[in-house]
């Protein structure tokens, strides 16, 4: 398998120097009120994913199936002493509360969300003197997006439950870069077109290098995504590892799981699925 080569200078997000696109995350940790109760699982929103939780600052409430641009599809309270208001961004404690929200979108969504043109946010508690040491309540929200590089929440007229449970036009699977102004991004591509990149796997699980250095950073994920494009496509021939999803930016909100991806070769774009080439030459153009 070659070795991986930047795809592409995406404008506001960050290249990897092994070559692989890590998309900075659209979501947060959501700031919640602390005299509002928690919301309704199967409650949504029509409102943008802004600084802070949609129901907390007193949006109202809509059908899903009405317009909406997002959907809280579990509520719980933090495991532990203290108040969940007060967990640090990118510590153990906000790793375990992402994980369980990464957890229940798979129960939700009928399969990982990483597999699909899916997000989803950990919501909590606001740090300020109306929380108490006994605020522990956090919530889980999902939304479609429209793209890597960033993602934009998608309206929708119709709940998320149950989106990923066979395979459809949610489902990722092969990608192309569409070039904007100052911007790049990647969208879903039928993989009998040239495109950049192939959906391989995600839920890949890694810790976080002791190291900020960005070749740590790359390595790490390089590591962790190389075994899944290997076995995905059977191949050793040009088909580079490419990842998203990892990186500070995902750490600060909880998340230590990654998406892989196998890249065409620099300056070339894939005509057909990658998936078991075997000792093939990848088909390019």
């Amino acid at each position: 398998m070659g070795r991986p080569r930047p795809l592409v200078a995406l404008v506001g997000l960050v290249l990897l120097a092994a070559g692989c696109t890590a998309i900075r995350p659209q979501p947060a940790a959501r700031a919640i009120g602390g005299g509002a109760a928690l919301p309704a699982v199967s409650t949504c929103y029509d409102s943008p994913i802004a600084a802070h939780s949609m129901w907390a600052a007193g949006v109202p409430e809509v059908p899903c199936t009405g317009p909406h641009l997002a959907e809280t599809y579990y509520t719980g309270t933090s495991p532990g002493p203290g108040s969940s208001a007060h967990v640090r961004p990118g510590s153990p404690e906000m790793f375990g509360l992402f994980a369980t929200c990464e957890e229940y979108a798979r129960e939700f969504l009928g399969a990982a969300w990483h597999s699909g043109w899916v997000q989803i946010q950990l919501t909590l508690p606001r740090a300020d003197r109306s929380v108490s040491a006994a605020e522990r309540r956090f919530s889980c929200e999902a939304f479609e997006v429209d793209q890597l590089g960033p993602e934009n929440p998608v309206r929708r007229t119709s709940s998320l439950r149950g989106a990923l449970v066979a395979r459809g036009p949610l489902s990722m699977g092969c990608l192309s870069l569409r070039d904007r102004p100052a911007k790049a991004q990647l969208v879903a591509a039928g993989c009998d077109q040239p495109h950049e990149a192939e959906y391989v796997s995600s839920g890949h699980q890694a810790d976080p290098p002791d190291s900020l250095d960005q070749g740590q950073i790359d390595l790490v994920g390089d590591r962790r995504c190389a075994g899944a494009v290997s076995s995905y496509t059977r191949s050793h021939q040009r088909v580079l590892v490419g990842f998203a999803g990892w990186g500070p930016a995902y750490w600060m909100v909880g998340q230590v799981t990654l998406r892989c991806f196998a890249l065409a070769p620099a300056g070339k774009r894939f005509t057909a699925s990658v998936k078991a080439l075997g000792d093939r030459e990848p088909p390019t153009v």
